[in-house]
């Protein structure tokens, strides 16, 4: 970073934030291609598991990523399927209950996972549902595990002194301070940050953690301009607040489905068929090319990402980065979402501690003020 000038650093920070409902006349300055960029419709997931998307009721297989081969079966054999053929039947009693109670629900945040064993190949994922913002159950499978390096039981114990700790803060600035600590801590991130946004969606790093800040460098203090990122963007963290790319340099995968060119032909393959889907919820969502662009000129590999929501507004992020391809399971990921509610509540708690602080002494200010200006008695 010292090798570039400071707009070129808060540049390529800034777009590592999706942030910012703008003005008016400041929308009006920005091409219409980052206005709407087609996010939640991207048609593409990262790599690191396998996406489905089935029809509530008979639940259909309507749409598959290209990866599908990983459970033994091809992509076209998996369209013609139900989702419950594809798995052993000891997990199908669970995972009904799961898809029942998702189908009824479109907003369970995190939703509960389910391990589900390949029939095919016997193959174990951790599988997680959800009711996509278009109506169809959109069906995640993981397999890979954390990149951690603590035991779970051991993990599980550092959340809740993190959270302890957090509730303890008598500052935003302290409690801000003691996030990025305490997320370093568990994640091992290079970088552990807290950006705060003002009204106007402009941004500044106010807490920050870094592992060998000599090699990394420091962010804190910097602060950069809302306009750099679309207002879809940022209204995605209020609909899914965890986001995480495990490596920068992934090759996307298409979600695949069937289209028929007229009655009497046969079925082909669509690759666009993807975008159809709302990926707004989804954990495997592919990400902006410009993103990645934007992080690999800053030399970062893996990014985690934890909107912290206060009073429905979006009062700033959690952001790691790392200099080297890591991964989260949806497991530790839950309950990193969890701690950030944690950090939100009490933030709010503090900002409301303070406006009745300022009420007081305004109070009190102006009972002086009028005590001064009371005629003395003769």
């Amino acid at each position: 970073m010292a090798e570039v000038g400071a707009l070129s650093e808060r540049l390529l920070l800034s777009t590592t934030i999706p942030m910012g409902d703008f003005e008016a006349k400041r929308l009006n300055s920005i091409p219409q291609e980052y206005h709407d960029p087609p996010l939640a419709h991207i048609g593409l997931i990262q790599p690191h598991g396998i996406l489905f998307a089935v029809s509530r009721g008979e639940l259909q297989i309507t749409h598959c990523s290209g990866n599908v081969d990983l459970l033994g079966i091809t992509a076209r054999e998996a369209l013609e399927l139900q989702l419950f053929a594809l798995f052993e039947p000891s997990c199908i009693a669970v995972l009904s209950r799961v898809l029942d109670g998702t189908a009824s629900c479109m907003y369970s945040s995190p939703p509960s996972p389910v391990k589900v064993i390949s029939v095919r190949n016997r193959s174990a994922w951790m599988c997680i549902v959800h009711l996509s913002i278009g109506g169809q159950l959109i069906v995640e499978l993981e397999s890979k595990k954390s990149d951690k390096m603590m035991s779970s039981w051991e993990f599980c114990k550092q959340v809740q002194l993190a959270s302890g700790l957090m509730r303890s803060a008598v500052s935003v600035e302290e409690l801000s301070q003691l996030i990025a600590e305490q997320i370093s801590n568990l994640t091992g991130y290079h970088r552990t940050m807290v950006y705060r946004f003002d009204f106007n969606g402009d941004g500044e790093v106010i807490a920050e953690m870094v592992r060998d800040p000599k090699k990394y460098g420091e962010f804190r203090g910097m602060s950069f301009p809302g306009m750099d990122i679309p207002p879809k963007a940022r209204h995605l963290f209020f609909v899914n607040k965890f986001r995480i790319i495990a490596d920068v340099h992934y090759e996307p995968l298409k979600i695949l489905s069937k289209r028929r060119r007229s009655v009497s032909s046969v079925d082909m393959m669509d690759l666009s068929a993807g975008r159809e889907l709302d990926l707004s919820r989804a954990q495997l969502r592919a990400v902006s090319p410009c993103h990645l662009q934007y992080l690999t000129n800053m030399g970062v590999k893996a990014t985690l990402v934890n909107a912290l929501v206060v009073h429905d507004s979006l009062w700033g992020l959690i952001v790691c980065h790392h200099y080297e391809t890591k991964f989260w399971d949806y497991k530790s990921r839950a309950a990193m979402e969890s701690l950030g509610q944690v950090a939100a509540c009490q933030i709010a708690y503090l900002n409301e501690h303070l406006i009745r602080k300022q009420e007081e002494n305004a109070r009190k200010l102006q009972s002086s003020l009028i005590s001064l200006a009371k005629p003395d008695m003769p």
